[in-house]
This record gives C-alpha cells, sequence and structure tokens, in this order.
C-alpha cells in the first residue's frame, strides 16, 4: 500500500513549484487538490492574455476558489476589441475576492469604465499605474480603502483631486511622482516611514521643488526617502548634486535613511561615490545612505518638466495652512524657473552643436 506523504510536506513543495507544476499536482489526487489549491489561489501573478481569462472565469463562477485570493496582478492587454470582453469577467472577478489584500493593476488604455469600482474588499497594499489619456476618479476609492499601508501609483493631477484628508489614514510607503505628491502628502507625510519619489530628475532645480514639497509643519519623526536623478552632459552633471542634495537635506531633517539612484552611461562611479558621501553632513539624523548606478533607459519619468508643470493642480480645493500654501507658492515658482532654463538650455545646446561641428 502506497505511503502518503506528509501535509506539510506536499505544501512546501507546492509552494516552491512554478505555476505549472502546481496545476498538474491538482490532478494527482483530491487530497493534493485540496492541499495546492490553497497556495495556486493565494497568491496570482500577472500572466498572459489566455492563462489570465481562464483564472479570471473560474474566479467569477467559484466563490469558495475566489475566496482564497489574497494577491492578484493584472496588466489590462492592449486590445480593445478584447476588453469589451474581458472588463466585465474582471469586475465580476474582482466584486468576488472578498479577502483580497494586495491587487497591482496597470492599465495600458483608455477604458470606459473604471475597474476598481467593483473592489469591495479591504486592500493594505495597491499598486495602480493608469494611462495618461481618459479619466480615471481614484479618489472616493482611496477613501473607502482605508488600511492601505503601501501605495504605489501612477496617474493624473485630476484623477485625485478630491482626495480628502481622511483617506489612507493607514498609508505608511509610498511610491508615485513628484506632480502627485502635494495632493497625496497633505495630511500623511508625517505617518510615512518610506516615500519613493518616481520621476528620474535631470535637474538640479527638480530637487530643489521636491524640497519644497516636503517641507510640512508636522513631519514624520524619521522616513526613508528614495530619490532618482539622471547625469546628462546638458542638464544636471555630477558638480551640481551637492547643491541639490544641500537644499533638500535642510528641508527634510527627519530623513533617517537617503538612497540615490543614479541614470546615466557616461558616470565616473567613484567621482560620484565621493561627491554623494560629502553631501551627506547636511542629513543631520542620516542614519545609512546607498547609491545605485543604472543605464540611461525608455522611463516615463525621465526629463518630463510637463509631469512636474502639473502638479500642484490637485491642490485648489483643500484648506491649507498660510505656511503650507507658501511652499506650494514656492513650489510653482520653481517649476516655472525649472521649465524655463530647461528649455533655455536645450535651446542654446541646438545653438551651439552646429558651431562646434564646424571647427571639427
Amino acid at each position: 500500500m502506497p505511503t502518503e506523504l506528509p501535509t506539510e510536506l506536499v505544501d512546501f513543495v507546492i509552494q516552491h513549484a512554478t505555476m505549472d507544476t502546481r496545476a498538474h499536482l491538482m490532478t494527482l489526487s483530491r487530497r493534493v487538490y485540496s492541499i495546492s489549491v490553497c497556495s495556486l489561489y493565494k497568491s496570482i501573478p500577472n500572466m498572459n492574455t489566455t492563462r489570465t481569462t481562464r483564472c479570471l472565469r473560474t474566479l467569477s463562477k467559484k466563490l469558495d476558489l475566489a475566496h482564497l485570493v489574497h494577491s492578484f496582478s493584472i496588466n489590462l492587454p492592449l486590445y480593445l476589441d478584447f476588453l469589451q470582453a474581458f472588463l466585465p469577467l474582471l469586475s465580476h472577478a474582482f466584486g468576488n475576492m472578498n479577502n483580497l489584500r494586495t491587487l497591482s493593476l496597470e492599465i495600458d488604455v483608455p477604458l470606459a469604465i473604471n475597474p476598481l469600482n467593483q473592489v469591495t474588499c479591504k486592500l493594505t497594499k495597491l499598486r495602480c499605474v493608469i494611462p495618461p489619456e481618459g479619466s480615471y476618479p481614484l479618489s472616493q476609492f482611496l477613501l473607502s480603502q482605508p488600511a492601505i499601508e503601501e501605495l504605489f501609483i501612477v496617474c493624473q493631477p485630476d484623477d485625485i483631486d478630491t482626495l480628502s484628508p481622511e483617506a489612507l489614514p493607514a498609508l505608511k510607503n509610498l511610491t508615485a511622482p513628484l506632480h502627485l505628491l502635494p495632493r497625496l502628502l497633505v495630511s500623511r507625510l508625517s505617518r510615512l516611514s518610506r516615500l519613493c519619489v518616481l520621476d528620474i530628475m535631470a535637474h538640479s532645480i527638480k530637487v530643489v521643488v521636491l524640497a519644497a514639497v516636503l517641507t510640512y509643519p508636522a513631519p514624520p519623526r524619521s522616513m526613508e526617502l528614495v530619490i532618482r536623478i539622471a547625469i546628462t552632459p546638458n542638464m544636471m552633471e555630477i558638480t551640481d548634486i551637492p547643491r541639490a542634495l544641500r537644499v533638500l537635506g535642510q528641508a527634510v531633517p527627519y530623513v533617517t535613511l537617503l538612497r540615490l539612484d543614479v541614470y546615466g552611461d557616461l558616470i565616473n562611479q567613484e567621482e560620484l561615490r565621493d561627491t554623494f558621501t560629502s553631501a551627506l553632513p547636511n542629513f543631520p539624523n542620516l542614519n545609512a545612505s546607498a547609491v545605485t548606478f543604472q543605464p540611461i533607459t525608455s522611463d516615463g519619468y525621465i526629463g518630463n518638466p510637463a509631469q512636474v508643470q502639473q502638479a500642484r493642480a490637485s491642490l485648489n480645493t483643500l484648506t491649507l495652512t498660510p505656511i503650507q500654501d507658501a511652499l506650494i507658492t514656492l513650489s510653482n515658482t520653481l517649476v516655472k524657473i525649472s521649465n524655463t532654463v530647461l528649455t533655455w538650455t536645450s535651446q542654446l545646446a541646438s545653438q551651439l552643436e552646429p558651431d562646434q561641428t564646424q571647427v571639427n
């Protein structure tokens, strides 16, 4: 008579198996199925269109399986004709996943409906990336999710223009572009333990803008800050970093961990490390720091002053303190200066290029 493997061992194998292997294991026996089904549906990663459709059909029809889902990731496909049939399926599945805690939703094309409207569970982690086209009001949805502790969000300022100060009371970890920070940080900065600014800032003035945005009367006691900059010949050079970090350090003395992600193809890493280290005394409470080097790739936030220009549009409906109002006015001024400098620098570079060619 064959000996059955202990349940703990079967569960261990299933947890470390691939999605394909888990699916095959479920067909071995009812016992293995009952063990593997929990692991299979507990965390659903982003999959191709065929598998995602099959999964959503199952979750739409079988409530017992939908209730097992704690984490769900999906990147909506680009095919508009397919989306017409796909979205109702997704909405129905979202309505059934009442134990969902982690959701990652990326939308590549404008949609007629907002899939998040069907999410009724209490999330603790949300990753939401939506296209600049179209309108996706998120304020009411975020207000209905008081348990969110970790938020990764990319949208337009208008999508959260009516965000209530009472929304996101549990937020601790925020990743967002600079143009959303004024709206998201009001009444929430004091509770944050980590902030990652998505923009790859290609001019030191943008770091100054960030410093103005992060200056609030009630800052957190300590916070990890992650910023990204691009080193380019005509925009930001290594010598610009100390000045930018000095302004930032004076504005955010509460930062205890600083990470600088540097983007550029021609970087003297040793020189940059020394420059970065020399600027750290400007952060009086810093306990740890790190600098990483990344090649410049296609990124939606690199060198895009238009996104920074949108920064303060969502603040009009808030009641702000005089200090906050003054800082926002200063930030708006700095954004305009930043865009003017960027335009002037680009024009100057284009004018100089033919002369340099003739000299050579």
